[in-house]
């Protein structure tokens, strides 16, 4: 499963690491990711990151 944050700032966030570790503990492997998007583009980096 592919899964993203979308934020700015976005460097300092945990999620992506605390979701890949929870999955790790179920035996899933995800793809977890964050994606940076400029303040008035977030419709469009969701967009482009399904």
């Amino acid at each position: 499963m592919r899964y993203a944050v979308i934020g700015t700032p976005i460097e300092h966030s945990q999620s992506p690491w605390i979701h890949r570790c929870f999955a790790a503990q179920l035996g899933e492997h995800i793809d977890y990711a964050p994606l940076q998007a400029p303040l008035d583009g977030f419709a469009a980096c969701a967009r482009r990151a399904d």
